[in-house]
């Protein structure tokens, strides 16, 4: 594995983790992911395409927790249905709980396997 691809894949999972702070370099990480991917060795492809994956799945999980959240806000407003509000609200949190832990469990464990110069090897879809 060439190191100039290795650090590229790390620079990624570092952009990730600095966006559990921030949020925009994680859009930065996916587009330089998108643009390493297609000359990569096998072992680096890997690691980019889980890159991918996992800022899709991030995103899609953010954008149910803020309708279920906001949906959630709104119901409660109303105190005839805030029994269904604060269970949606509830929810929201816990996607948002669930990715960021998604993105810190599979960046580390990415950047490791890079270190090791081993192509990605983990759990793929929601699983941690």
């Amino acid at each position: 594995m060439p190191d100039d691809e290795r650090w590229q894949g790390i620079a990624i999972y570092l952009l990730y983790l600095v966006a559990l702070f921030t949020g925009v370099p994680f859009l930065i990480g996916v587009i330089l992911a998108y643009v390493f991917r297609g000359n990569a060795a096998p072992a680096i492809g890997s690691h980019f395409e889980h890159q991918i994956g996992l800022f899709w799945r991030v995103f899609l999980g953010g954008v149910a927790a803020c309708l279920l959240f906001w949906t959630g806000v709104a119901l409660t407003a109303t105190a005839i249905l805030a029994v269904l509000g604060i269970p949606m609200m509830i929810t929201g949190g816990l996607i948002s709980l669930w990715a960021f832990i998604m993105v810190i469990t599979r960046s580390i464990r990415g950047w490791t396997q890079l270190n090791r110069e081993e192509p990605y090897q983990g759990p793929t879809g929601w699983a941690l």
